[in-house]
């Protein structure tokens, strides 16, 4: 029996088994890996699609929307700690909030009687604003700020955060309520506008100053008169002294003619007197008087004229 000695392989085959490429190199292996890749980056279609449709409903909802769109504002009860009672922090204020509103129609009734008088005459409305200090201030406004500076700090004590001006405003509206305050608020509301008003007609009347001074009364356009305090220069005569003055010259005379009316009302007598080259602006005496009447009666411009 022979050994027989395996087969030795031969040369070109020795040089295939040598030069074969591993896995991880081979066509097949590299197409696979580079379309797992492509497959991993690709956009997702129904991801597309759903982005599109969310930037087109946002574009269209905020195209739907006004610009000047504000939130409404939280009622005062809706910012207070939990633990905190509405009826009880309206209580707390009801003390102070009555001491305001006395103070304050004590104070405004004080002015309206105090502008009672200088409201009648446009020169002592002049006067009478030159002295005050608060003609101008506006009591409406102020008196609603005295009433929050009873109730500011209360809300704001009980609230969980700073409360708005809204908020400020109706915890007010509903503590004057809740304190049975509604009547006494409201009358001095009512007072301090009338005041307002009033000062504003005042003020309006000390800038448009009527053209002839104080105490004279313009019975005839661009005319006026005044009693004059001196007596008549005649003796056993009854009637007046007037002064008088124009806002125009007279460059030959001023006439002043007037009747005397008895205490029946009856005219029983009349009288005239005259100014010569009377200037704009100038101040003269004018006498009207009557003799042999010794009762109670008047005197009644009938005719003045500026030649």
């Amino acid at each position: 029996m022979s050994n027989l000695s395996p087969p030795n392989p031969s040369a070109e085959a020795k040089s295939k088994l040598v030069t074969k490429k591993p896995f991880y190199k081979r066509i097949w292996f590299l197409i696979l890996v580079g379309l797992m890749i492509i497959g991993y980056f690709a956009p997702d279609p129904d991801e597309g699609q759903s982005d599109l449709l969310s930037e087109t409903s946002s574009s269209i909802a905020t195209s739907l929307v006004p610009t000047t769109t504000t939130l409404p504002e939280k009622n005062w009860t809706e910012n207070l700690n939990t633990e905190v009672l509405v009826e009880e922090i309206l209580k707390s204020t009801c003390t102070e909030l009555k001491k305001v509103i006395k103070s304050q129609t004590k104070l405004i009734d004080k002015r309206i009687a105090a502008t009672e008088k200088p409201s009648k005459d446009p020169y002592e409305s002049a006067a009478y604003i030159k002295e005050i200090d608060w003609a101008f201030n506006p009591h409406v406004a102020s008196v609603r700020g005295f009433k929050r500076d009873a109730t500011d700090p209360v809300l704001t004590l009980g609230s969980i955060d700073l409360p708005t001006n809204t908020q400020y405003n109706d915890f007010l509206d509903e503590a004057v309520s809740a304190c049975g305050l509604l009547p006494d608020s409201n009358l001095l509301d009512n007072s301090a506008l009338g005041l307002d008003n009033r000062l504003s007609t005042m003020i309006s009347s000390a800038s448009n100053l009527p053209w002839y001074p104080q105490d004279f009364k313009e019975y005839f356009p661009g005319i006026a008169f005044k009693k004059a305090k001196r007596s008549l220069d005649c003796y056993s005569c009854w009637g007046i002294v007037y002064e008088v003055i124009t806002n125009k010259s007279c460059p030959n005379q001023l006439y002043v003619q007037a009747n005397f009316i008895d205490s029946y009302g009856v005219v029983f007598d009349w009288s005239n007197d005259t100014v010569q080259a009377f200037r704009a602006g100038q101040i003269a005496y004018v006498e009207l008087y009557t003799y042999g009447y010794s009762g109670s009666g008047s005197v009644e411009l009938t005719d003045v004229n500026c030649y």
